[in-house]
């Protein structure tokens, strides 16, 4: 099916192009990453850049798929919070988190908590430790630290840590071979 074929071409480029890249580093990667030369393609490549670099992780459509690190779903759920983005938050959850936290408004609800609030529209964050919890790799841990912006009356930024685990879904249908965030725990 060339749609799904496109679809899953644009996925695998968007996963190699960072939210941070420039326009012009964006469109040089997908010139060099493309293996044909259909325009179609390459003007969905093209806009998808240019989203990237003018919105950010908010001008990215959700593209959850098997080409994406452990890191990468990391950053970009961080990326997401800083942004105050709860629902693209929420996409970056596993189906068992998706069950248990869901639908992504209740999930809303839950970051808000005094736990979970300092990731929402943090300064910062950082990821400081990666841990393969599991001998096949299927599972990693990433301890985070996330500062407070800076308030003018304190000039002080606060940090906070959490514990980031990620898993890859090994039989959750559209999911299948993605790394997708498991819980995001305070450190105590």
């Amino acid at each position: 099916n060339k749609i799904q074929d496109e679809k899953k071409f644009l996925q695998i480029i968007m996963a190699q192009v960072p939210s941070t890249t420039s326009i012009q580093t964006a469109c040089c990667r997908c010139r060099v990453m493309m293996s044909t030369p259909h325009p179609a393609i390459f003007l969905k490549i093209l806009v998808t850049a240019l989203l990237i670099s003018q919105n950010g992780v908010q001008g990215l459509a959700s593209f959850v798929n098997p080409s994406m690190t452990p890191e990468a779903v990391v950053d970009y759920q961080l990326k997401a919070l800083k942004q105050e983005d709860l629902e693209k938050t929420f996409e970056y959850a596993s189906p068992s988190n998706k069950a248990v936290t869901g639908p992504w408004q209740r999930f809303a609800d839950m970051v808000r908590t005094p736990a979970y609030a300092p990731l929402i529209g943090h300064g910062r964050g950082d990821v400081l430790l990666s841990i393969n919890v599991k001998p096949d790799n299927s599972y990693r841990r990433f301890l985070v630290r996330v500062w407070s912006p800076k308030t003018p009356s304190e000039n002080i930024s606060r940090c906070i840590e959490y514990w980031w685990d990620v898993r890859k879904c090994t039989d959750e249908g559209e999911y299948q071979d993605c790394w997708m965030v498991e819980s995001v725990i305070p450190r105590k």
